[in-house]
């Protein structure tokens, strides 16, 4: 049985100074902060070297949390802040941005049966285009729009403490959101095979053109790790709102443990 953590005491703690409270207190955020930068970023190694900076942000001015809001909403409110000026900066660079009439077409593009070994290895490659895609779809949101529908939609923040972590007001966040849940309700609903059986695309159809086009690597896959992602998929068949639930068959995963190390390596350093 999973041992609970005393958020608050280990808040007090790390804030006096004590280094093994500060690594356990770590340990406990790290999945959450890890798991939105996903989300808003894609791309495992960006949200890797993403979350490295968030927590060391975080557990480097626990001294400046002053409990006006609860350690969540404030830890959540500063990643926001750091994932948003990243997409604005990287925005900047980029030459274009993903769109759901861009996905919409590439869905419906070049499906096939599946060539693999075994049965196993064709679950296991749809899950890895399952889990692709739906990060995918999120990025077709603006950068705002998509951090409100991770906080609010999958996380399950609510319209309080989402209206904090944005620093907008509760009837923004609820408006925003609703906004956002709209527009991925409509494309999953008109595009994605696990949310309506009548869509073109499916996951399977889809394997050959994500290995041919290169946005799946056989040799190493970028989500579908082991037999978790497996189980949350079953779930599906189970959910009336299968556009809401898609998302929450997404594993949740663990910031990788070298980054964790070069953390706390470097916020050692600082404490000496």
């Amino acid at each position: 049985m999973e041992e609970k953590v005393d958020i608050t005491l280990l808040v007090s703690q790390a804030a006096g100074g004590d280094k093994k409270a500060l690594n356990s207190l770590m340990t406990a955020i790290q999945p959450d902060i890890y798991n939105l930068s996903l989300r808003m970023l894609w791309n495992p190694d960006e949200a890797k070297d993403c979350t490295q900076d968030i927590l060391i942000r975080i557990l480097g001015s626990i001294s400046s949390f002053q409990g006006h809001s609860s350690f969540k909403t404030w830890y959540y409110r500063v990643a926001s802040n750091h994932l948003l000026n990243h997409k604005i900066k990287q925005d900047k660079r980029a030459a274009a941005t993903l769109s759901f009439d861009a996905l919409g077409a590439l869905l419906n593009e070049n499906l096939s049966e599946p060539v693999v070994a075994s049965d196993l290895e064709r679950k296991i490659m749809a899950e890895e285009v399952k889990i692709g895609c739906s990060l995918g779809m999120l990025q077709c949101l603006d950068n705002g729009g998509r951090l409100v529908y991770i906080l609010g939609e999958i996380i399950g923040i609510n319209s309080i403490q989402g209206a904090v972590i944005m620093n907008i007001s509760s009837e923004n966040f609820r408006q925003q959101l609703a906004r956002a849940r709209k527009k991925i309700t409509a494309f999953a609903g008109q595009y994605c095979g696990l949310v309506n059986t009548a869509a073109a695309c499916s996951c399977n159809k889809a394997i050959n053109r994500a290995v041919q086009s290169g946005m799946v690597n056989t040799q190493q896959l970028r989500y579908a790790h082991d037999g978790e992602s497996l189980q949350l998929l079953q779930k599906l068949d189970r959910i009336v709102d299968k556009t809401k639930q898609l998302f929450t068959t997404i594993p949740r995963y663990n910031t990788p443990a070298a980054t964790l190390d070069t953390i706390r390596a470097i916020l050692i350093k600082e404490k000496m």
